[in-house]
């Protein structure tokens, strides 16, 4: 993990120094760990927030935002 700036996180394979995916986070002026798994991010208005790097329950988040189901055509893609 990378924060860039203020603007992005980067997940970055560090066997290969490839990045893997990234995530804005705004405005983010500051951030902490929380444990091995969570950082809290805040702004320069105050407002913090948390983000869990914890592949199953972004996963279980992700699926419980979830407005509707997949087509079979965007389950295949």
């Amino acid at each position: 993990l990378v924060l860039s700036g203020s603007s992005a996180m980067r997940f970055v394979d560090l066997e290969l120094g490839e990045l893997i995916r990234e995530l804005p986070i705004g405005d983010a002026s500051d951030f902490h760990w929380i444990d091995d798994e969570t950082i809290l991010f805040g702004n320069r208005d105050g407002l913090w927030a948390t983000v869990t790097l914890d592949p199953q329950q972004l996963a279980a988040e992700t699926l419980s935002n979830l407005t509707r189901g997949f087509t079979p055509d965007e389950c295949d893609r």
